[in-house]
């Protein structure tokens, strides 16, 4: 490489000297040719004498010397023959300088594709071993990373190099390890705690069911009259115990769908009716807070959908709906086809409005949103999980859209859908 850097290098000199020296004989021929026609001024003199001091060869530099010598002295005959002379050799010359230029410049564009050559094979060689050793890791690093984020597991180990990705990739081998040794123990766990949930609740339930019944009896007056106080703390007791049995309610369906053993019984429903078999089971609760429900008209569009478990995350949105919304405001439930030819339910209401924090939060598991200015409704804090898993089980998301001060619209979504009796074609979903 270095041989070829020098070779290139003398090359270039001498060409530029050769032009150099071309443009020198294209100046003394011409001044050769003008001491023939008239004589010259001192001053001109002199600069024909710097130009004979540049003529190389040395025979060049001295028949220009002959010819300024011969025009000094005054002698035309010998000038003339000088310059004739001078003019043949002239031209001779300068084809022959051509002729080299045309060489140096064929070997320097030569080894100068040689040079190139070599260097973008040397920059193909390096990017290469950039990509095989450290962008080519890193990338596989980031995206076991990103897989593990997403709780895919996949993982192989293999035997990281011995240099800066290797120890990179030795750390994360070393936290891979830890995580996925503590999988099978976290699934156990997860498996056994859903067990104790289930169990519990079974056998939570059947006795709360006997004392509420035996609540509502005594607050009916069966076995014998009772005072207001004792009828107001019973009263008490009775709706406690059904908050219970909501509760064990709620553990029962959100460990059926974990488990993935909660039975959908799909068919083709009416929007509109789900619209307002919801809108009746909830009037007395919407009456009491001075709350107004209003259902967008849906009557065409029907849904492939478990019927009772669709009634269930509506009552749940519309149910939280009215429990923040203020006294005297109304609550929205409407029905559209989004971009994605999704059929889109959503609920909106006229409240306070929620947080970024809060909007993070609420589908999580016994996670309600408070706040100063949100107080703490009581309930459960499944309701929303529960309704996120029913709705992923249709294949759908929830989701809410809200600011604070400007009210709330939560929405789910189902892909399977169709008006009237004509199905709506579906897009293709890969």
């Amino acid at each position: 490489m270095a041989w070829l850097g020098q070779k290139i290098t003398f090359g270039y000199i001498q060409l530029q000297t050769h032009h150099v020296q071309m443009k020198i004989s294209y100046t003394v021929t011409e001044a050769s040719r003008t001491l023939l026609t008239r004589k010259v001024t001192d001053k001109e003199f002199s600069n024909l004498q710097l130009w004979r001091k540049k003529l190389t060869p040395e025979y060049r530099e001295d028949q220009f010397s002959n010819i300024l010598s011969a025009a000094a002295q005054g002698r035309s005959g010998r000038l003339r023959n000088l310059v004739r002379a001078f003019l043949v050799n002239e031209t001779s010359y300068r084809q022959n300088l051509q002729n080299q230029i045309d060489f140096l410049d064929h070997e320097i564009k030569y080894y100068g594709s040689i040079v190139a050559l070599i260097l973008l094979l040397s920059l193909w060689l390096l990017l290469t071993f950039l990509q095989r050793s450290i962008f080519t890791p890193v990338r596989r690093i980031s995206q076991i990373m990103v897989d593990f984020l997403n709780q895919k597991y996949t993982y192989r180990f293999t035997v990281p190099p011995d240099n800066e990705i290797g120890h990179l990739q030795t750390s994360f081998n070393a936290m891979a390890q830890k995580v996925l040794s503590q999988m099978e123990e976290l699934k156990s766990l997860d498996h056994a705690k859903s067990e104790f949930l289930s169990i519990a609740s079974h056998e939570l339930r059947t006795p709360l069911t006997s004392i509420k019944g035996s609540l509502s009896l005594m607050n009916s007056g069966v076995t014998e009259e009772l005072n207001d106080v004792t009828k107001n703390l019973i009263q008490i007791a009775e709706t406690e115990t059904d908050r219970l049995i909501r509760l064990i309610n709620d553990l029962l369906d959100l460990t059926k769908i974990e488990a993935r053993k909660l039975p959908l019984d799909k068919k083709w429903v009416s929007v509109q009716d789900l619209f307002m078999k919801t809108k009746e089971s909830l009037q007395g609760l919407a009456s009491s807070a001075d709350v107004q429900l209003h259902v967008e008209d849906s009557n065409r569009l029907l849904t492939l959908a478990d019927f009772d478990r669709l009634q269930q995350v509506l009552v749940n949105l519309v149910s939280n709906a009215i429990k923040y919304s203020p006294k005297g405001e109304s609550v929205r439930i409407e029905s559209n086809i989004n971009m994605d030819r999704e059929l889109v339910i959503t609920v909106t209401d006229k409240g306070k409005g929620l947080s970024p924090e809060d909007q993070s939060v609420i589908f999580e598991k016994f996670r309600q949103a408070t706040g100063p200015e949100n107080p703490l409704v009581r309930g459960t804090g499944l309701g929303l999980t529960i309704a996120k898993a029913l709705v992923a089980e249709h294949g759908g998301q929830v989701g809410v859209k809200s600011k604070p001060g400007q009210g709330s619209t939560f929405y789910f979504t189902l892909p399977d859908w169709k008006l009237g009796d004509s199905p709506v074609e579906q897009p293709d979903r890969g």
